[in-house]
């Protein structure tokens, strides 16, 4: 089978580098692969130097009998000589009311990285079959055992977020919680890895705190400790070794990278329930808090006609947060070492493995 693989494995964002991981599970088929990139953010990687992905961009088929795009439903497109995959993410319910679902039809199958959305989907009667496939990753990283110590998060239990500043991602939140949690004599840590306009996320971060009163003095709050520089992998590694447990209140998730990460290197996780989360992240293995569904309500929408109060997300029980941060910062003592979990269910392997399954059941149909 010829396969041609459509995506934005050339960017930063979220979506390059599930593009990145992606087209390396695929080249694990016994198939006839080539690659071609979409863009979708200005976050180009200038410095793109992946041989094996170059590589499989200089490749070329007179025919391919599929096609897999990995794009927002509205850049899908189709091809009539060829099965056409779509494999997105879908971070609210009810999608039958946005401006994408006549898009997305238009595919002949769609991947999606957890049962939730699959669920959705399916719920709104999606026309194509739909296929829950998790992202794959580099799982071979969480083996190294090196990193350099940060003096800052020695002798103390860290909490940390990694993700961006946005409404969706629900700092508020997070910070509530950690303040109304813990007392500031107490040995914990927050520490926020984002991006965006430093000096707005301070004042917000600072606004928050006042409007909570849980102090007259501002200044007896225990300071978060916020990074707004882009990371390198090896950073990213060192954040995760110095860190405890992720917090991820997120009204809606698809598959968070930053919390598969946390769970590979041994790491307590606090996730929102009714996420997408929830299927990678069993009871034994983090902590789920309870959360309800409501109507998107955001002045920070992604597109312009997604993301309104048609769709449902998952509001995070703010209190139920606090109980569960405050379990995963008790439970650490019985954690005297980094708790380690199989991964290879996130394989290249794997997932490449479930890709070849879903084609052959969507061929055999």
């Amino acid at each position: 089978m010829n396969i041609l693989f459509i995506g934005p494995y050339r960017t930063y964002s979220g979506w390059g580098h599930g593009a990145f991981h992606l087209a390396k599970a695929l080249n694990i088929l016994d198939h006839n692969l080539a690659i071609k990139p979409v863009y979708m953010s200005n976050e180009i990687d200038k410095n793109f130097n992946d041989k094996e992905l170059i590589e499989l961009e200089q490749k070329q088929y007179p025919h391919y009998d599929l096609i897999i795009q990995r794009v927002l439903p509205h850049l899908f497109r189709q091809n009539p000589d060829s099965i056409n995959a779509l494999t997105c993410v879908f971070e609210t319910s009810n999608i039958k009311t946005t401006s994408w679902w006549q898009h997305l039809n238009l595919a002949d199958l769609i991947f999606v990285p957890s049962q939730k959305e699959r669920d959705t989907l399916e719920e709104d009667k999606a026309k194509p079959p739909v296929y829950n496939i998790s992202e794959p990753i580099d799982t071979s990283k969480y083996d190294n055992q090196e990193y350099e110590k940060i003096p800052e998060l020695q002798d103390t239990f860290n909490f940390y977020f990694i993700g961006e500043f946005i409404e969706r991602k629900n700092i508020k939140a997070l910070i509530t919680a950690f303040h109304r949690e813990f007392r500031p004599n107490e040995p914990v840590n927050l520490v926020i890895k984002t991006s965006g306009d430093q000096q707005h996320i301070n004042d917000y971060l600072l606004n928050i705190k006042q409007n909570l009163r849980i102090y007259q003095d501002i200044n007896r709050y225990k300071k978060e400790i916020v990074v707004f520089n882009r990371f390198t992998e090896e950073q990213m590694h060192t954040l995760h070794k110095n860190c405890h447990c992720m917090v991820m209140p997120s009204y809606g998730e698809a598959f968070c990278r930053p919390v598969v990460d946390a769970l590979g290197y041994g790491n307590a996780i606090v996730i929102t329930d009714k996420t997408g989360m929830t299927d990678y992240i069993k009871k034994n293995e983090g902590y789920i808090v309870k959360s309800r569904l409501e109507p998107v309500y955001t002045s920070q929408p992604p597109l312009p006609n997604i993301y309104t109060g048609k769709e449902n997300w998952a509001s995070i029980d703010i209190l139920d947060l606090m109980a569960n941060m405050r379990k995963s910062y008790s439970h650490s003592s019985q954690r005297n070492s980094k708790t380690m979990v199989d991964m290879s269910r996130f394989s290249y392997e794997t997932i490449g493995q479930k890709i070849q399954k879903s084609i052959d059941d969507f061929t055999n149909k």
